[in-house]
């Protein structure tokens, strides 16, 4: 009986040795599944960071050349601006000499009218003396 209860027990102990085995060969296949899919999620997490920062250089890029296109654009209106201011002044100048010159001109006609007046009245009096 005690070799039979022995027996059992070596039995049982060796069940117990082989669910054991059995046991850490599973969780042995669980920590490499796992291992390796969170070195597939390392792996698709570092691509994504790599191209988020490929995307922000691209879009750091993009804003410096607005930023530039921007000043360009702003340079270019001021220029504008200047070219036309010029312009105002100078058409200004040639406005107040011309209205200059007209008022001359309108002197000059009044003065040749009453000149003109003078010599008809002169070439009266002539002509009244004469005859």
């Amino acid at each position: 009986s005690d070799i039979s209860q022995l027996n059992t027990d070596i039995a049982n102990r060796e069940q117990d040795i082989q669910d054991l085995q059995s046991a850490r060969e599973e969780d042995t296949s669980n920590f490499e599944e796992k291992k390796r899919k969170l070195l597939s999620d390392l792996d698709e997490l570092r691509m994504s960071k790599s191209k988020l920062e490929d995307l922000i250089k691209k879009l750091r890029e993009d804003e410096e050349r607005k930023r530039k296109e921007g000043e360009r654009l702003l340079k270019e209106q001021q220029d504008i601006i200047n070219d036309l201011e010029k312009r105002i002044k100078q058409e200004s100048i040639l406005i107040a000499n011309l209205n200059s010159k007209e008022e001359e001109l309108k002197r000059e006609m009044v003065e040749n009218e009453h000149e003109q007046k003078r010599k008809k009245y002169r070439l009266r009096l002539c002509v009244d003396t004469t005859a």
